[in-house]
């Protein structure tokens, strides 16, 4: 994932945590940071401390279902394609209308008595 002045993609949503501390999320694409496209809803791993990137590492990135997070370097992780969690990018959609919303609303308030 990687935004350059808030455009780009993100993971939203943490979802069926598991013991293993795994969850599901929906990367999209972003515009702003509100989400704009999903791209994909995936299980994702937080990397462990001791796996080395990106040559070394300890995983077996063999799997076509996982992809790894080379790239950032405040976080690290894997994530497994699952089939789109629809109830999760509805959700989200809400949240950033309902953020969007407000956001405007302010604006429109402090447009008016300043």
């Amino acid at each position: 994932m990687q935004t350059f002045n808030g455009i780009g993609t993100t993971l939203y949503g943490r979802q069926d945590v598991n013991p293993d501390g795994s969850y599901i999320a929906t990367k999209w694409f972003v515009l702003l940071y509100f989400p704009i496209l999903p791209l994909g809803t995936y299980r994702v791993w937080s990397e462990i401390e001791n796996i080395s990137m990106p040559n070394n590492t300890v995983m077996n990135t063999q799997n076509p279902k996982i992809e790894y997070n080379y790239l950032s370097t405040t976080q690290r992780f894997k994530m497994e394609h699952i089939k789109l969690n629809w109830n999760q990018i509805f959700m989200t959609y809400i949240l950033g209308a309902i953020t969007l919303s407000i956001f405007s609303l302010a604006v429109w308030i402090l447009s008016k008595f300043l």
